[in-house]
């Protein structure tokens, strides 16, 4: 690409690079834009980062919008409107990307991206998609036995298919999940777009300058709060008891009820540091076990750029593109866990030979040279053809509502929101509309996706769950839904028990 462009980016927040492997993709994937020459305006919707990190991002940018306080449901912002539509109306871009995942109950792609056909429908779309989003959530579903999460994997599966096949092109961060993508999604274009790691050095500290393990995760992701619990009740035990003396390191902002491991033997809880480079180059064995989850982890990425090797279960290790056994050490059961870590802490040569073959995997796969071939490529593409105007002009999924409910854009509170879904769900069933009811209670699900309610508030869509169910004659279906109402039925609840408990006992039926 010999000219520089102005694009669009539209991410989910303002980032915290230093706190969030989502966040530091975006933002080395802003570097790689302004390294090409090109002029990037950036949008967060949602307020976060310091000062710091804002300050940083301005520096690569022409110019950062947000927070948006109108596109956002959560609360009240102090800052002023955001007047998307002006921008979009004085200043033409050459590209608009959309860098999306779906943790809250709207993705970026569904708020803008009919905004942007509207007003600038020449203009070509790329959306980038974090992870297998609906896969991610199945994954939780099936490990907690969550009809939560079940019925939120198939609301994001009909969204993640509105965004990605309404772009004019769309691209994964990993050859996996690019796979699963276009299967789910055949109408979807679908192109790699590698993750870059912005540094990698020539060498690292070695063996005698190293010492303990190192953890890091985001305590905001229950899929890391799982899996280090998983590691201190199953592994650590095993490792302390042949090295009483070994220290495991735990980096990152903690969950609201903390990581379970303060005043544990061996552990030290840092919480959030803002520069890792030190941890990772001080610490021998990098262990990284995930509950769930697809895409890259990137804390992985992180690690071995610094020739720190790791040892992490299957799930973590997807995306990596690893060979055995010699940059890391997958590993599923408690005892073999322990005793990869244990190896590779003690043996000085295999030690070596890993922490070479990080660094290597890490500039091979994962270098700014793979990245910047990819999103050349990827911006090239979007630019030779015509963009399609007509794709996406029409709400998605997860917008359909504020159509019949208008004030849902005006909602500030999370309460507003699912209540006007359920409600507009009960009059799409009265009218016999099973597929439209279906899909406006599973947005409930996403819209409380983050949220601390209590499990009444669940209540409500599982019964609704249930009649839908049983009406399209899904009755395996239906006895799931019943069964979990059931569970969360007051104590006394008479009226709707004798119902459920015959809906419930359908469960096998054909």
């Amino acid at each position: 690409m010999s000219r520089a462009l102005d694009l669009l980016v539209v991410y989910e927040k303002q980032p915290e690079p230093r706190a969030c492997g989502s966040d530091l993709r975006l933002v080395q994937l802003v570097e790689e834009l302004a390294r090409a020459g090109h002029r990037v305006h950036f949008l967060g919707r949602n307020p976060g980062g310091s000062e710091r990190d804002r300050a940083e991002l301005e520096q690569l940018c022409e110019r950062v919008h947000g927070p948006d306080p109108e596109r956002i449901h959560w609360g009240t912002l102090p800052e002023p409107a955001l007047d998307i539509t002006g921008l979009l109306r004085a200043q033409r871009f050459d590209l608009v990307l959309f860098d999306q995942f779906f943790w809250t109950g709207l993705s970026v792609t569904e708020q803008y991206l009919p905004l942007v056909r509207a007003l600038q429908p020449q203009t070509p779309v790329i959306v980038v998609s974090d992870d297998c989003h609906w896969l991610r959530e199945e994954r939780r579903a099936e490990r907690e036995h969550s009809r939560n999460a079940l019925e939120r994997a198939r609301a994001l599966s009909s969204k993640e298919r509105w965004t990605l096949e309404n772009a004019d092109l769309a691209a994964a961060i990993t050859p996996e999940d690019l796979a699963r993508l276009q299967s789910e999604f055949p109408a979807a274009r679908l192109r790699p777009l590698a993750f870059c790691q912005s540094e990698i050095p020539d060498s690292t500290p070695g063996f005698d300058e190293r010492a303990g393990l190192v953890f890091l995760g985001s305590g905001g992701n229950e899929a890391n709060v799982q899996g280090l619990a998983w590691f201190l009740r199953e592994v650590w035990p095993l490792v302390r008891a042949a090295q009483p003396a070994l220290e495991l390191s735990v980096v990152g902002v903690p969950p609201a009820s903390g990581w379970g491991a303060e005043g544990l033997a061996g552990v030290r809880v840092l919480g959030r540091l803002d520069e890792l480079a030190p941890v990772l180059e001080g610490a021998r064995v990098f262990v990284s076990p995930v509950a769930w989850g697809t895409g890259i982890k990137t804390k992985n990425v992180q690690a071995i750029g610094h020739g720190l090797p790791l040892v992490l279960n299957a799930i973590s290790a997807e995306g990596m593109q690893l060979e055995h056994d010699r940059a890391a050490f997958v590993r599923e059961e408690p005892a073999a866990f322990a005793e990869a870590v244990l190896r590779l802490h003690e043996q000085r040569e295999l030690w070596e030979s890993a922490s070479a073959a990080a660094l290597a995997h890490a500039r091979n796969c994962f270098g700014r040279e793979r990245v910047a071939h990819d999103l050349g490529a990827l911006i090239e593409e979007a630019l030779a053809s015509p963009a399609r105007s007509n794709a996406g002009l029409e709400p998605g999924p997860g917008t359909q509502a504020e159509l019949r409910f208008p004030q849902m854009r005006e909602a500030r509170k999370l309460s507003e929101r699912y209540s006007a879904l359920v409600r507009w769900a009960r009059e799409l069933l009265a009218q016999g509309r099973l597929d439209e009811a279906l899909q406006q209670l599973r947005n409930v699900f996403c819209e409380l996706a983050c949220s601390q309610v209590s499990e009444q508030v669940y209540l409500e869509p599982h019964v609704l769950l249930t009649q839908i169910y049983t009406r399209r004659g899904e009755y395996d279906e239906a006895a799931g839904a019943a069964s979990e109402a059931l569970r969360l039925l007051p104590a006394g609840e008479s009226s709707q028990r004798p119902v459920l408990e015959r809906v419930a006992a359908l469960a096998g039926a054909r």
